[in-house]
């Protein structure tokens, strides 16, 4: 593609929209979106249509994807080593459930410029979903999956998504582990779970497993690659017959937690999920005890959806730095608590020392 009477091929962010507008003819209310200045002799240049705007211009040639990576991904240097970066930008990720868990972590592997992302969801977001997923109105009654590519193509168009609006299913299992280097299952089929343990065992990949509790994140990693002499399967944290009997009890249960104390003398409450036993908050505990949430309600929180992706995104630079973490447990409610008592002891300090200064002065 060329513009009629252009000497310099080289252009623009403003003469590439004027061209956009020109050529593609798009609506004239459209959002036309560019970020790029774009060689039209390349022949790597691509326009193409999104559901959330008109049309987007991308560069293909290696280093306009290379600019563009490198741009946005600049202010992690030097947080993050540059030979991280480069490594965690061949990575496959396939995510298994996109609410509220699975929705911004899915916008921070594109923020964190991964190759490749595989999304899994059957289901449609509801307007009940906008306190604590990443979507606006524009989402309501579109298929999670299809819904987060649209809006991933706009933070990274580079990366690689493909979008499955269906729920993971036994066919599914071997063809998203053969395809990923990473699973990070926020579901709760526990069926699925299950076979999705045994293939990554099998084949030696990586799963994330991230619980939104309350406020609190429990995130557990399952690190089976052959490489890794200590892997064993739930990270030997639960038997897997014990598993099996959990599935029998209730195959394709809509929640995989089983609440096993209820009493504010033995707070915080047991909650047990395939991977092991976990402490539930001492907030949700209490209302537990209270009957106020069960097993089949647990509550989710924005605060705790924003802390798993952020969660997510560092357990891919550890794994990317050969360091993964097995397991993280952040409690929000204690976390700024400790805040402000650190401010409340700070500000006393400073009090003192002023009533010192006074007391010095006055004399």
């Amino acid at each position: 593609m060329k513009p009629e009477n252009e000497k310099n091929s080289h252009i623009g962010q403003s003469l590439i929209t004027r061209y956009l507008r020109k050529v593609e003819k798009p609506k004239d209310d459209s959002e036309i979106i560019n970020p790029f200045d774009i060689d039209l002799n390349s022949g790597e240049v691509e326009f193409y249509h999104n559901e959330y705007c008109q049309v987007i211009a991308l560069d293909y040639t290696n280093e306009g994807m290379t600019s563009y990576l490198e741009e946005t991904t600049s202010h992690m240097i030097p947080c993050v080593e540059k030979d991280t970066i480069e490594r965690i930008r061949q990575y496959s990720i396939g995510i298994v459930g996109l609410g509220s868990v699975g929705s911004y972590t899915s916008s921070a592997m594109a923020r964190l410029g991964v190759h490749r992302l595989d999304l899994y969801d059957g289901d449609e977001y509801s307007i009940e979903n906008m306190d604590k997923q990443a979507i606006d109105l524009r989402s309501i009654g579109k298929n999670k999956a299809n819904d987060r590519a649209n809006r991933l193509a706009l933070i990274n168009p580079y990366v690689q998504v493909e979008a499955h609006p269906k729920n993971l299913e036994d066919a599914d299992i071997e063809e998203i582990v053969t395809n990923n280097d990473i699973i990070i299952a926020s579901f709760d089929d526990l069926t699925i779970l299950q076979k999705l343990h045994h293939e990554a065992y099998r084949q030696g990949k990586i799963i994330i497993y991230p619980l939104d509790l309350g406020h609190d994140v429990h995130i557990e990693v399952y690190d089976y690659r052959i490489e890794n002499k200590k892997r064993k399967l739930y990270n030997g944290k639960i038997k897997d017959e014990q598993v099996s009997k959990m599935v029998r009890k209730d195959p394709h249960n809509t929640n995989d937690f089983d609440i096993i104390v209820h009493s504010s003398r033995k707070v915080p409450t047991i909650l047990r999920y395939p991977q092991g036993a976990i402490r539930m908050p001492e907030r949700l505990a209490r209302m537990a005890d209270k009957k106020y949430i069960d097993s089949d309600n647990i509550p989710q929180s924005l605060v705790a959806s924003f802390i798993t992706a952020g969660l997510s995104a560092h357990i891919i630079i550890s794994i990317a730095e050969n360091n993964p973490q097995e397991t993280i447990w952040i409690s929000a409610d204690k976390s700024w608590n400790s805040v402000y008592n650190n401010m409340r002891r700070s500000i006393v300090k400073i009090l003192k020392v002023h009533s010192r200064l006074r007391n010095i002065k006055n004399k």
